[in-house]
């Protein structure tokens, strides 16, 4: 479970049912989903369930369900799961033939995956602030690091499910402490996480926060030109710069947002070597099928050490685009008449409709607009990205001015 005020109450319900169900438990407590999941492969278990909120605020809290190969389950067994648990047709198994549950440290299964995964090239001696934003990788993420030779400068490293440092969603915006400390401490790099330690935001040596989809592109790049070709996988939302990353050098697939249907399409593909969404989770499906803020950092550090550059260097020899973000809050029952609203709109004949995710119009040249519900919070999701500025403006301000018309029509729309 991660470090919410509450997530022992869940976490114990959890192990109950399970024990209900007549199966055994590892119980490893407070950890990062990631630690969670090398011990899940270390030891062959058949599966794991972590107690998280993940980056959202603090009150929220939920459940994510991995197969035996550490990544999420499907789309589809979460609604076989869902439907399962509101049949309330499930019953305990007798008195007699119940589970049982064990404790289990997580962390050496952690620090030894790691460090296999990478080695020690491009890691001794560099200069690292994180930042895990008081959540489960605090108090965790420095010995690891200086384990494998880092010098670490550590902020908001104390576990506390309040959460008082930043938000557990490590956006731009909250990450100044991090920023100051990079500048200050001369660091090659900076990272932040998110409540739970999948994500991996990354700060340059000046202090900037680098764009996860500049940051992912730079390892499917990477990636590429190691095994000399391969496939890439990214959601819908991800910037064009992955497709030019990917012209030439190998395929990309693309798939709906969220770590499940990335898993998904890096199992089904047996020539996939990463996958990525622009969040800060970056998955190499030889080391681990998830996201790990420790895994992503140390990658990082070995691509700067490999290329004798550091990472605004490295960013600055991509091509540029500009993304804007916006959210527009509605309610959980008005997104799908909201989508079905978008859906009906006309458009111009020039412009391609793609509803893999949302509703994504893609422009002649090549700048595009994507709404889509959010999976996990109230809001609809607007992304608007273009060669300028001044353009992806002008897309994200049309894009929350169709979502505010689609919203009211599905409200004077009678019932």
């Amino acid at each position: 479970m991660d470090v919410r005020l509450h997530a022992h109450v869940v976490q114990g319900a959890v192990v109950s049912g399970l024990n209900a169900g007549g199966v055994d438990v590892v119980d490893c407590g407070i950890a990062p989903t990631p630690a969670v999941l090398h011990l899940l492969k270390r030891q062959k278990l058949d599966g794991a369930v972590l107690v998280t909120g993940s980056h959202t605020l603090a009150p929220v809290i939920g459940l994510l369900f991995f197969q035996s190969d550490g990544g999420e389950i499907s789309v589809r067994t979460e609604e076989k799961l869902e439907a399962l648990y509101f049949r309330g047709s499930l019953s305990p198994n007798p008195w007699n033939r119940l589970g049982r549950a064990r404790p289990a440290d997580a962390l050496g299964a952690y620090y030894e995956g790691v460090a296999k995964a990478v080695g020690r090239t491009g890691v001794e001696g560099r200069r690292v602030v994180i930042d895990p934003g008081n959540g489960a990788a605090s108090g965790i993420l420095t010995p690891l690091f200086e384990r494998l030779g880092c010098h670490v400068v550590a902020v908001n490293d104390v576990a506390d499910g309040r959460f008082p440092s930043r938000s557990p969603y490590p956006r731009r915006e909250v990450l100044g402490k991090l920023k100051r400390e990079v500048r200050e401490a001369s660091a090659d790099l900076g990272v932040a996480t998110d409540g739970d330690g999948d994500r991996a935001i990354f700060v340059d040596e000046r202090g900037k926060v680098a764009w996860g989809d500049v940051t992912g592109s730079l390892f499917a790049l990477d990636c590429l030109e190691r095994v000399n070709g391969g496939t890439i996988v990214a959601p819908v939302n991800s910037s064009r710069l992955v497709r030019d990353i990917c012209r030439g050098r190998g395929r990309l697939v693309t798939t709906r947002v969220g770590p499940p249907a990335i898993i998904d399409a890096l199992r089904s593909h047996p020539g996939a070597v990463f996958g990525f969404e622009e969040t800060g989770k970056y998955i190499w499906p030889d080391a681990l099928l998830y996201g790990d803020v420790a895994l992503s950092t140390f990658k990082m550090l070995d691509l700067m050490e490999r290329k004798g550059k550091t990472l605004r260097e490295l960013a600055s020899s991509l091509p540029r685009y500009h993304m804007i973000k916006r959210a527009f809050r509605c309610t959980e029952s008005s997104k799908e008449p909201i989508s079905a609203h978008i859906l009906g709109l006309p458009v111009d004949p020039r412009v391609q409709v793609v509803t893999l995710d949302g509703v994504k119009l893609v422009y002649p040249d090549r700048s595009w607009l994507l709404l889509r519900p959010s999976g996990t919070e109230p809001f609809f999701r607007c992304y608007a990205e273009a060669k300028s500025a001044k353009k992806a403006q002008e897309l994200a301000k049309e894009g929350i001015k169709t979502l505010r018309e689609a919203s009211a029509a599905v409200r004077l729309a009678p019932r």
